[in-house]
């Protein structure tokens, strides 16, 4: 037997010319023990592990919470005095227009009157979605 570690090239077989040859140390026991010492792995609660992987600055935590509520970054810094009206406006308009589009596809769809609501209700699902997307 070799020592663990050492390496021999093994005779050429001429019969196998193509073949591959895989060549490894020959451990016993003690040799692969100390080689391959398991380490003890210490045993942590699961608030401990969720601490060390989960924290963040608290900076970064709003920043994170902004990107999914981008409300809370322009809601300070709206003026409502000079954009309210306006605002409104433009809410109401767009919401006449998507129930009228979405009546009028149901009607060509030949939906039941059912089905006609729920067409409409997912035309404003639609619109509110890409209102909440910050772009």
């Amino acid at each position: 037997m070799e020592a663990p570690g050492s390496r021999s090239e093994p005779p050429p077989n001429p019969e196998y010319s193509g073949s591959y040859v895989v060549s490894r140390p020959v451990y016993s026991e003690l040799a692969f023990q100390q080689q391959c010492e398991r380490r003890l792995q210490e045993r942590r609660t699961l608030r401990e592990r969720l601490a060390k992987s989960c924290s963040c600055s608290r900076k970064r935590a709003l920043g994170v919470l902004k990107t999914l509520l981008p409300i809370l970054d322009w809601l300070p810094k709206y003026r409502i005095k000079e954009w309210l009206l306006s605002d409104i406006i433009s809410g109401v308009s767009t919401g006449l227009v998507g129930t009228l589009q979405g009546v009028e596809r149901g009607k060509r769809m030949q939906l039941r009157k059912s089905m006609q609501k729920v067409s409409d209700a997912l035309a404003k699902i639609t619109h509110f979605l890409s209102w909440m997307v910050d772009t």
